[in-house]
Parts: structure tokens; C-alpha cells; sequence
């Protein structure tokens, strides 16, 4: 039977199955009834826990490095010592990615050219709802990155916390709806307008939050890294429904052709 000791040097990092753990049982006796023994036995045991913490915490940090670099379309093992050559690669693809669906979204701004002609203030005010339904989303598709790298988010809580985030996006729909409804009805003195942005925000707001969850939880069931391809595809459906919700709502509301 090998060393006791030996057992305790690879804990941390080896999983024990059960002949090895009863394997271990008479030395584990034997340490205790000695008083010397236990003494050294416990400091073994610390030693091992020790060092089984610190590698946790190395491989904890090594992940969330990984995963903040793809949420932002970097490369996952970038380094400052790279080149600039290098790095300028690594980099390329993304932001060609998201070129092609910013265009997408600049597609449904031009189904709308007539009406932005006919009241400027939609071609104002259109960019933020975007944007903030961008900015929603962001925080929606973080936090869902993380749960699902940490094993927190998986197919028997999906619908709970799906639901739990479709609710937290309604409620803060209402809340900018009528803040940005009362600046926007202020701002062109129109109090029509601030009624339809304050809907396009609550629309915009919920649809953030549900893409935010959905498409890494869709990503992730199809074999793609949801942390590396998330980005795009989420930026680009809060972009494009933001546009059509406030253009489309403001062209039924002021029956602009």
C-alpha cells in the first residue's frame, strides 16, 4: 500500500474512490492513536488543503481572465508582452463580425427614411433606445456568461432564472419609460412622443433581457463558446428591436408614411 502521506499530496488534485479512501483507513488509525503521529498527520492535512486552495483560486482567476477577455472579443490567451501584429489579428475578427451586423441594424433605420425625414426628432432620439437597450443587455448576457462557466446556470433552473431576468427587464422598462418619456415629451414638446419612446423603452428593455439569456443558453446547447459569440448576436437584436419598435410604434401613432 502506498505512503499515507502520498494519499495527502495528491488529494487535492486526484479524486479517491472508495478502495482508496478504505485503503487508507488503517493508516488514518494510526496516526490518531499516536500523538506524534496526529501532530504531523494534521500538518500533512493543512499542507494539502493549502495548497488544494491556492490552485482553486488560480484556476478560478485564470477562467474569469478567459471569459472577460472573449465578452469583449479579445483573444482568451492575449498578453501585453504580444505584438502589435499579433494582437491586431486577434482582433480582427470581431470587430468584422460585429461591422456586419452593425449594418443590419443600420438596414432597418433605412426602412424608416421617410418617416425620420418627416420628424427629426425620431432620428434623435432613436439612438437611445439602442443604446440602452445595448447597455441592458450587456449586464443581462455578463451575468449569464458567468453562471454557465460556474455551472450555476444549467437546464433545471434555465426557465426560473429566464423568467427571474424577462421580469427584472419589464421593471426597469417601466421605470426608463417614464423617465425618458417625460425628457423626451419635454425636450420637443410633443406629449405623444414621450409616449411612444416611454413603450419602445419598455419593449426594448424586456427583449434586452430576455436575448441577454437566451442566445448564451441557445450558443451553449449548440457547441459554441456562448462567452466568445454572445456579443454580437445580443447587441444586434437589442439594436434592430429598438429601431423598429420606436420607428415603427412613432409611424402608427403619427400615421407617417
Amino acid at each position: 500500500m502506498q505512503n499515507g502521506y502520498t494519499y495527502l499530496d495528491h488529494a487535492a488534485t486526484t479524486p479517491m474512490r472508495a478502495d482508496a479512501v478504505e485503503a487508507m483507513l488503517p493508516f488514518l488509525s494510526e496516526q490518531f492513536a499516536n500523538p506524534s503521529g496526529s501532530h504531523r498527520f494534521a500538518r500533512r492535512v493543512r499542507k494539502a488543503i493549502d495548497e488544494a486552495r491556492d490552485d482553486v483560486a488560480d484556476v478560478l482567476e485564470e477562467e474569469a481572465e478567459e471569459d472577460i477577455h472573449a465578452l469583449g472579443g479579445i483573444p482568451r490567451h492575449e498578453e501585453l508582452s504580444d505584438s502589435v501584429w499579433q494582437i491586431a489579428r486577434g482582433r480582427f475578427s470581431w470587430l468584422l463580425v460585429n461591422l456586419a451586423t452593425a449594418f443590419l441594424a443600420s438596414s432597418v433605420l433605412g426602412l424608416f427614411e421617410g418617416q425620420l425625414q418627416q420628424m427629426v426628432a425620431l432620428a434623435v432620439l432613436a439612438p437611445i433606445v439602442a443604446s440602452q437597450g445595448g447597455n441592458a443587455t450587456t449586464q443581462t448576457m455578463t451575468v449569464a456568461v458567468r453562471a454557465l462557466a460556474t455551472r450555476d446556470l444549467s437546464d433545471a433552473n434555465a426557465l426560473r432564472v429566464v423568467r427571474r431576468e424577462l421580469l427584472v427587464g419589464v421593471i426597469n422598462g417601466l421605470c426608463f419609460a417614464l423617465i425618458m418619456g417625460a425628457i423626451a415629451a419635454a425636450w420637443f414638446q410633443i406629449t405623444d412622443l414621450g409616449l411612444v419612446i416611454g413603450l419602445a423603452m419598455l419593449c426594448v428593455l424586456a427583449a434586452a433581457a430576455l436575448g441577454g439569456i437566451a442566445i448564451p443558453l441557445a450558443l451553449i446547447r449548440l457547441g459554441v463558446d456562448p462567452a466568445l459569440a454572445s456579443g454580437p448576436f445580443v447587441t444586434t437584436i437589442t439594436d434592430v428591436v429598438g429601431f423598429f419598435s420606436f420607428l415603427g410604434i412613432a409611424t402608427f401613432w403619427f400615421g407617417l408614411k
